[in-house]
């Protein structure tokens, strides 16, 4: 970048004088540069600091987990669930009956159900601004502070969940190369694209439909271990542009290696990217189909006390939601256990699978020291 060399000149706190430099010739695009580059240097000290502020309160929030009293956690992030399903009147007529038909059914087996809004740090994309905010507990709205977080040396959800005796596990079957960056969050066990060993299409950006994503999970891991299991899902199949979607599969012993999908017919709409503008109805299908997937997930393999977290990472894109929409993100959480359910309820969650919190919302970084603090004993926390 023309004029680096001037920076050694700009250090020691002082004040950039535009007009000393002006009078020395330099053009304006090089006077821009130097002063976004001294913002950046701001910036990065005042995140680090955020980052630091962080890691000691995980220093000293209890953290055994112990009141979760052995059960299984699993976190499902569905892409582009936003608050717009429930707040837009071209989503949520489309969804209601969809969304009372799935809390019955859970209700009638015996789930409790409570529902919030977060505050995501990102909207329309960026999906990994907010898995990494709930991980860490820091609000992270741009690559950069991204960037520092996971070089970081802060401890992540899925640490916590080592030490307190879990297995952990990520399925993330949009990852499709490799991620050494991923080693920060922690987990025992990743899956990527190539391990989950799919033998059929791919549906628009999605490599795998979500419903396959659970059956294997389900195979792999929670009917075969031996000890309390962490999952987190991150479901793709509700990803822009909504064009190609999975079909449901209602037998889901027929599901196998995925081979089925070649032989049932792509459920379409008439998307053009990046044109949205007509792609309501293809959003909405999406969030139904990883809703009632969890749902029947939920139904067919959870027969005990197990803690389920099902949460949007950010708004989908703003041709959907319309402009100055808040980047609110619904957070439902389920269990058999009312002893699990009550620290939501007592942070604010309503029963039913549609959110009635009022605001003010939490941001999504809240989520790891209240989960910490609301399932652990305060003088039992391994560090």
């Amino acid at each position: 970048m023309a004029g680096l060399m001037m920076l050694p000149h700009l250090s020691g706190g002082g004040t950039f004088n535009a007009d000393r430099f002006y009078a020395r010739g330099l053009s304006s695009r090089v006077i821009e540069e130097i002063d976004f580059i001294l913002q950046v240097k701001g910036h990065r000290a005042k995140h680090m600091a955020v980052i630091g502020s962080a890691q000691r309160k995980g220093q000293t929030t209890p953290s055994s987990l112990d009141k979760l009293h052995g059960a299984n956690v699993f976190l499902f992030f569905i892409e582009s669930y936003g608050h717009t399903i429930f707040g837009d009147a071209r989503h949520f007529p489309k969804i209601a009956p969809d969304l009372a038909a799935i809390e019955k059914a859970l209700s009638d087996q015996g789930f409790e159900i409570v529902s919030n809004f977060y505050q995501s740090p990102t909207y329309g994309g960026s999906s990994w601004l907010a898995h990494a905010t709930l991980a860490s507990g820091v609000r992270l709205n741009n690559q950069m502070h991204y960037n520092l977080l996971i070089t970081s040396q802060i401890k992540s959800l899925a640490r916590y969940f080592n030490a307190a005796g879990y297995r952990t596990v990520r399925a993330m079957p949009g990852t499709q190369w490799p991620w050494p960056e991923g080693e920060f969050y922690g987990y025992q066990t990743k899956y990527y694209s190539w391990h989950f060993d799919y033998r059929g299409p791919m549906y628009g950006w999605s490599t795998m439909p979500d419903q396959y994503v659970l059956d294997f999970i389900q195979r792999r891991e929670i009917e075969t271990t031996s000890q309390p299991l962490f999952v987190e899902f991150i479901l793709v199949s509700s990803h822009a542009p909504f064009h190609r979607q999975p079909p449901h599969i209602d037998d889901w012993s027929l599901i196998g290696d995925g081979t089925i999908y070649n032989n049932l017919d792509v459920i379409t709409f008439p998307i053009t990217w990046p044109d949205l503008t007509n792609a309501s109805e293809g959003y909405v299908a999406a969030i139904r189909y990883d809703l009632m997937a969890i749902s029947e997930f939920i139904r067919q393999y959870v027969e005990d006390k197990t803690l389920i977290i099902i949460l949007g990472d950010h708004q989908p894109n703003v041709q959907l939601t319309g402009e100055n929409q808040p980047w609110l993100v619904p957070v439902h959480v389920i269990s058999r256990s009312g002893d699990l359910i009550k620290p939501f309820q007592n942070r604010g969650f309503r029963p039913g699978l549609v959110p009635t919190a009022l605001p003010p919302y939490p941001g999504m970084e809240n989520f790891l020291f209240d989960f910490l603090e609301d399932f652990s004993t305060p003088d039992n926390h391994p560090k």
